[in-house]
Formats: C-alpha cells, structure tokens, sequence
C-alpha cells in the first residue's frame, strides 16, 4: 500500500464517519422532537433498527436520509444533518470504491 491508498482509504472512512455522525445528530434531534410531540409520531426515523434477533443490526436508513422526511420536522439543524450526510455518504462510496479499485490495480 503506497501514500495515496493510505490517503484514500483514511479520507473515505473520515468521510463514512462524519456521515454516521451526522445522520445520528438527526436521528436523535427527530427522535427528541417526537417524544416531546412538537411532530407527529409516526413522522420517519433516520435510523433504521433490525427486528432480526441474530443480527443487531443498527444503520441509517438511505431511504429516509435521501428523501424529503427531513421537511417533516421543520428543523433547521436536522435538514442540515440530513444535508451533510448526503454528501459525505456518497464521497464516502466514491473515495471507498477508489480505493478498492487501487489495491487491485497496483
């Protein structure tokens, strides 16, 4: 592995990170928002949890995140998680898939 895979590689996963991290801050200030009925509770998660009891899966739902749920709250802070989150997932999957197409190039 040279300097750029490792530059690569760290930027896709720095990138795959701030999109869990953002699409969380959403997640919670929606959750919060519901539980203090300032919305309907029935208005979309952005996370999305497995019912599958051998996989504890817990994710962000792309679904929701590339949709216009995020209007449903009519706040600024989670549109613009949602926003931030968006980007970073698909520079993640573009600088991931770089670097997997170099590891098997070189």
């Amino acid at each position: 592995m040279n300097t750029a895979q490792a530059a690569l590689a760290i930027a896709g996963w720095f990138s795959l990170a701030t999109g869990m991290i953002s699409s969380m801050g959403a997640h919670l200030a929606a959750d919060h928002r519901r539980r203090n009925g300032l919305v309907p509770r029935k208005t979309p998660d952005f996370y999305d949890f497995s019912k599958n009891v051998f996989y504890f899966g817990i994710g962000p739902s792309f679904r929701t995140i590339f949709s216009d749920a995020h209007r449903h709250y009519k706040s600024r802070f989670i549109t613009r998680c949602v926003k931030v989150a968006r980007v970073a997932f698909v520079l993640a999957a573009a600088l991931l898939a770089a670097f997997f197409v170099s590891l098997i190039i070189w």
